[in-house]
């Protein structure tokens, strides 16, 4: 039968609650990571709705911090992700550059492509 001294289990608790609070600050990498790619993607939605393919800037700071979310908190399906956001970011820096040369639009998901890559790391986290 083992014998633990008091330090011993105070170690261990600690230990415990170090690894439970990795796992929270992960899970909320992972949430603000979704939700900064969903809030892109309904301003963006908006964007094309009322003046179409215009250059903004605030839709290109919203894909790069979506860019960043997704990098840190390591989790997503498609290896090409985070390059899809980081495109999508530099697609609204100029459009107009972007649709004169339609083989660097390979480049630069759908929404609807950024929505499904979403749904799956929803889905991967059930």
């Amino acid at each position: 039968m083992a014998i633990y001294s008091l330090r011993d289990i105070l170690i261990s608790i600690k230990d415990i609650l170090s690894l439970l609070d990795r796992g929270h600050a992960r899970d909320e990498r992972i949430t603000e990571a979704l939700v900064s790619i969903q809030t892109a993607i309904i301003e963006t939605k908006k964007h094309i709705n009322s003046v179409g393919y215009e250059t903004n800037t605030d839709l290109s700071k919203l894909w790069f911090d979506s860019f960043d979310k997704i990098k840190k908190s390591r989790i997503y399906h498609d290896n090409e992700f985070p390059e899809f956001l980081y495109q999508k970011a530099r697609f609204w820096g100029n459009p107009s550059e972007w649709l004169a040369e339609p083989s660097a639009l390979e480049l630069v998901p759908t929404l609807n492509r950024l929505e499904n890559e979403c749904d799956h790391i929803l889905r991967s986290l059930k």
